[in-house]
């Protein structure tokens, strides 16, 4: 199975750095850049992915979208939940897709609204 440290290693190896070479470009230590490679880390940081994916020249949240799957938890920041947003709002999307979207949220706003009665009256 492919786990974020394997991801970062090859993304690294692609681009011929050394551990020591990255660690620097991403303002970070060796050792820090080793313990996210070898999945040391219990909980990644989202700065730190951050500079990680600007040093590889990847997209900023490369690495932290990959993060977000692999903890396999439902439970979402509000910083995150609202940098999704964001980058959705960027889209150029169909009326349609906005549509889809739209009711999409709907849904989940009319979920959190019943479980909330729900737990009202239990």
């Amino acid at each position: 199975m492919e786990t974020l440290g394997n991801l970062i290693q090859a993304e690294r190896e692609k681009k011929g750095y050394t551990i020591r070479f990255l660690a620097k470009k991403a303002n970070i230590s060796g050792s820090q850049l080793n313990k996210y490679e070898s999945d040391g880390v219990k909980k990644y940081k989202p700065q730190i992915l951050t500079s990680i994916s600007k040093a590889l020249d990847l997209p900023p949240n490369y690495f932290q979208q990959l993060s977000n799957s692999e903890e396999n938890s439902s439970v979402i920041s509000d910083e995150r939940l609202f940098m999704i947003f964001d980058e959705v709002t960027k889209l150029q999307l169909s009326d349609e897709e906005k549509s889809t979207i739209a009711g999409v949220l709907e849904l989940v706003k009319r979920s959190h609204m019943v479980d909330q009665v729900k737990s009202l009256l239990l």
